[in-house]
């Protein structure tokens, strides 16, 4: 009986290790390779997403310092002004 019992806590410690070593390896940073992405296509040339985070939080930072940080809320054709600028 204490043979089953002492398996039993083994098999449990032995998944939640299991468990714990899963979990660590699917949360590896991808920020960086998300930066490579390609998100657009102009003029014949490609534009990543890290120059386009780049770009927008210029144009953010305009837009705030010309109209205050309220004007991401407005709404332009049914959209918060946010999204319609990304687009």
């Amino acid at each position: 009986m204490n043979n089953k019992r002492n398996s039993a806590i083994m098999l449990t410690v032995l998944m939640l290790i299991a468990s714990l070593l899963l979990t660590g390896c699917s949360s590896i940073n991808t920020s960086e390779a998300n930066d490579d992405i390609l998100v657009a296509k102009a003029a014949g040339q490609e534009i990543k997403k890290s120059y386009y985070d780049e770009i927008f939080n210029l144009f953010k930072a305009q837009q705030e310092q010309n109209n205050g940080p309220e004007v991401w809320e407005k709404d332009i054709n049914g959209k918060k002004f946010i999204d319609y600028a990304k687009e």
